[in-house]
């Protein structure tokens, strides 16, 4: 994985609106097998846990990208470079990364492998933005706000 997934602990459901759920972490690095493609989800396996999860495909990110794209982000084959930038950033953004949360002063990569990527129907253009939308449920927002230097100045919602 490239970036932590919040799955919901219960259902070992993710969604690609991305909803920052507690206590169902899958960490980024973790391997993974994706077993099975369907329209509107796929299934993967955490091979560490030899655990299934089903990640869901919302409406609204099918309409904003495609979905081969969506996943080539999420699930890569390869994350040496990645371990590599991660190894790089401040120990803020490491702190960040390893709890899956978020706090001010972090830098948008981080906040990508933090948090996974924002959904792409809220967030047409999230590297220039200065700010970007994620869900903690259906209907509680977190937006996540950039200084010019590209680092998190403030969090608003329910985080």
């Amino acid at each position: 994985l490239s970036c932590n997934l919040h799955a919901d602990p219960g259902l070992k459901k993710v969604s690609s609106v991305n909803y920052q759920l507690r206590g169902g972490l899958v960490p980024w690095g973790t391997p993974v097998k994706i077993t099975r493609v369907l329209r509107n989800k796929l299934l993967f396996k955490d091979l560490d846990k030899d655990q299934i999860y089903s990640y869901e495909f919302h409406w609204k990110t099918r309409r904003a990208s495609s979905l081969a794209k969506h996943v080539q982000r999420i699930f890569v084959e390869d994350i040496s470079s990645l371990k590599k930038k991660v190894e790089s950033l401040s120990e803020k953004d490491k702190d960040g990364i390893y709890s899956g949360k978020v706090s001010p002063g972090m830098s948008k990569e981080a906040v990508i492998v933090a948090m996974g990527y924002p959904p792409e129907f809220a967030n047409p253009k999230p590297m220039k933005a200065r700010e970007w939308h994620y869900w903690r449920g259906r209907w509680s927002r977190i937006v996540v706000a950039f200084n010019r230097k590209g680092l998190v100045s403030e969090i608003i919602g329910g985080y």
